[in-house]
């Protein structure tokens, strides 16, 4: 079976793209706790807002550059891994001519960004994907969906709310990463805000024949089809690995993205997350006129 896990990074912040990324899996059957145990803490994999804390980048980078390695993904720039890993967003639009300088698609980005060691004799990734062979889980694939502030904003303007967007983006991610799947499809997302009732969502997607296995709190389960399982799990980073990988990576996306564009607004300046914060708040009034 292909199991998919799929989260998004920068849904509410004033700054910055919003990352929707998926990992795929080619295992026998599925079991969280197993999961976790071929990890074994090599490579860590975990809630992004976590591993992602002040401090850290450094050693986020290096386990994040390892799981992208164990996918066979490895660039030297931010712009060469968005754009072999990005997919046609669902609601796309013109790029502004004048939005350009700070795209997250400018280069400007070299990898790895805050890696400082070397990574080439860093052995957690090679004992990782034996580990994970060893108890038949193979790595099979990454796609992600970026928008930009104006893209997002487009999309937004045409009158989806922004919860219903990240919904249908993790829906065009999961399609993009399981084409050609033979056998049974499961899609892990985290919860999007904290809905409950996805089917509407479904329907509103052009998505017919969608059969309701569960809506709670805790996890919302649909049967779409007949190889495909979509469950939307609250806390699904730190209750599965496919979604905790997942979300490392589009936080590094964003964290890199976010690199760029204050280089791009206030050259030598502080790096901030984008997030509404005394920081971010006083780079958004410095910038006004540029941006």
């Amino acid at each position: 079976m292909l199991v998919i896990g799929i989260d998004e990074n920068g849904l509410g912040p004033l700054l910055g793209p919003l990352v929707v990324t998926g990992t795929a899996f080619n295992l026998e059957d599925y079991h969280r706790e197993t999961f976790f145990e071929r990890i074994g803490g090599l490579l860590e994999a975990a809630d992004s807002k976590r591993v992602f804390t002040r401090g850290r980048r450094s050693e986020a980078e290096r386990a994040t550059l390892g799981w992208l390695r164990l996918f066979g993904a490895q660039f030297k720039t931010l712009g060469a891994l968005s754009r072999r890993l990005g997919i046609d967003l669902p609601h796309d639009g013109p790029c502004r001519r004048d939005s350009r300088r700070s795209c997250l698609f400018c280069g400007r980005a070299k990898l790895p960004l805050w890696q400082t060691e070397a990574l080439a004799d860093d052995e957690a990734w090679q004992m990782t994907r034996r580990r994970l062979e060893i108890g038949g889980i193979y790595p099979a694939r990454i796609r992600l969906a970026t928008y930009c502030v104006g893209r997002f904003n487009a999309a937004v303007a045409s009158g989806r709310n922004k919860l219903q967007l990240d919904f249908e983006t993790m829906l065009a991610v999961a399609k993009a990463i399981s084409r050609g799947a033979k056998g049974p499809v499961l899609v892990l997302c985290g919860k999007v805000g904290y809905t409950r009732m996805y089917e509407p969502w479904f329907r509103a997607a052009g998505i017919e024949g969608v059969r309701i296995l569960e809506e709670s709190a805790g996890q919302s389960r649909y049967k779409v089809g007949r190889n495909m399982e979509v469950h939307f799990v609250k806390d699904g980073d730190a209750l599965h690995a496919p979604v905790a990988i997942a979300s490392m990576i589009g936080k590094y996306v964003r964290e890199l993205s976010m690199w760029a564009l204050c280089d791009a607004l206030d050259p030598g300046g502080q790096m901030v997350s984008g997030y509404r914060n005394g920081v971010t708040d006083s780079l958004v009034q410095r910038t006004r006129l540029a941006r």
